[in-house]
């Protein structure tokens, strides 16, 4: 769901501070889902992911995925040239 907000986020404004969000999100989720397998919680015991083996593969993939496009996007980011600067 954060995911989805922040996507719509994104459409409508395009802002490294948006884009940082986001990785946060991603890298925030992966981090979940990290604590999860070691067994310290359990994200998907009351939801349908759990009876779903891949479920949570694909939630932490497509939060990696997420994670790595985001971080892509706020190094290749041009900066908008500064008016005291200009010649």
């Amino acid at each position: 769901m954060f995911c989805l907000a922040l996507g719509m986020w994104l459409a409508v404004r395009d802002t490294a501070r948006v884009w940082a969000a986001s990785a946060a999100t991603a890298i925030g989720i992966v981090a979940l889902h990290v604590l999860a397998s070691i067994g310290t919680m359990d994200l998907l015991e009351s939801s349908l992911g759990e009876s779903f083996a891949w479920a949570d593969a694909a939630a932490v993939s497509f939060a990696a995925f997420g994670a790595v496009i985001s971080s892509s996007a706020l190094l290749r980011r041009q900066k908008e040239p500064d008016a005291t600067n200009s010649t």
